[in-house]
């Protein structure tokens, strides 16, 4: 059925203006939820002031020789030395935490956890070839052949 002339197919202005107001409020809702979000991190993390807001990172600090490495206590001790030069007493400083390079130790435990895994490998494989032993060494006793019969 075609009705090409029927009022119901031709746009009205209002509704193209009812469609446009629908457009503009979800566009200024979207907008304003924008804000609200942005408004509720920024106070999330204002209320939640950690150490890594006060933190510093300092790299290239003497560590002693390959023959004769200082400990992380021995470093700590000259850091907290060395600020105090720089004008901070270490009854201002919280804390103060060491973090070494220790590629090589890695490297070692990495080396370690393949042996062991080579280890169970091994002792897996033992096992099983002793069970295989095993069971060809008992052999289950077969009944006598029965002469066939004329």
């Amino acid at each position: 059925m075609s009705v090409p002339d029927s009022e119901f197919c031709a746009p009205s202005s209002l509704g193209l203006w009812l469609e446009l107001a629908s457009l503009g409020t979800l566009l200024i809702f979207l907008l304003r939820q924008r804000r609200i979000n942005r408004s509720m991190a920024e106070a999330s993390d204002q209320d939640g002031v950690t150490a890594a807001d006060f933190s510093a990172i300092i790299d290239g600090l003497d560590r002693g020789t390959k023959a004769h490495p200082m400990s992380p206590d021995d470093l700590k001790i000259l850091l907290y030395a060395d600020l105090e030069k720089f004008g901070f007493p270490a009854n201002e400083i919280a804390s103060v935490e060491i973090g070494v390079e220790c590629h090589h130790e890695a490297k070692l435990l990495r080396s370690l956890a393949k042996l062991h895994v080579e280890k169970q490998e091994l002792q897996a494989r033992r096992r099983r070839e002793k069970t295989s032993r095993i069971a060809s060494c008992i052999a289950l006793p077969t009944a006598p052949a029965r002469p066939a019969a004329q």
